[in-house]
């Protein structure tokens, strides 16, 4: 889609889980670092319960393309940069 409403979310410690799921499988795809940007149109995502106190801030927003710069995505369909983040992970 060319439709996009970005955001970046934040966590205080790596206790509190947030995910990008899968669609079509359901298979849960964690974030591992402290801070992500995501595309509420085209990327499904959650989080979990934890049991204990844990805190996650949301940043929603147009970005300008200085800041924009700063966040590593494909050359094609921005809206699979959390894809791209998750592969990147995985081949550390």
């Amino acid at each position: 889609y060319d439709l996009c409403h970005e955001f970046i979310w934040f966590r205080t410690n790596l206790r509190k889980p947030f995910y990008m799921l899968n669609e079509n499988t359901g298979e849960k795809q964690y974030v591992e670092s402290h801070s992500a940007w995501f595309d509420s149109v085209n990327q499904f995502h959650g989080g979990d319960a934890t049991g204990e106190l844990a805190i996650s801030i949301r940043v929603d927003g147009l970005f300008n393309d200085d800041f924009r710069a700063q966040i590593p995505v494909p050359e094609t369909n921005r809206a699979s940069t959390p894809s791209l983040w998750a592969r990147t992970a995985d081949q550390r």
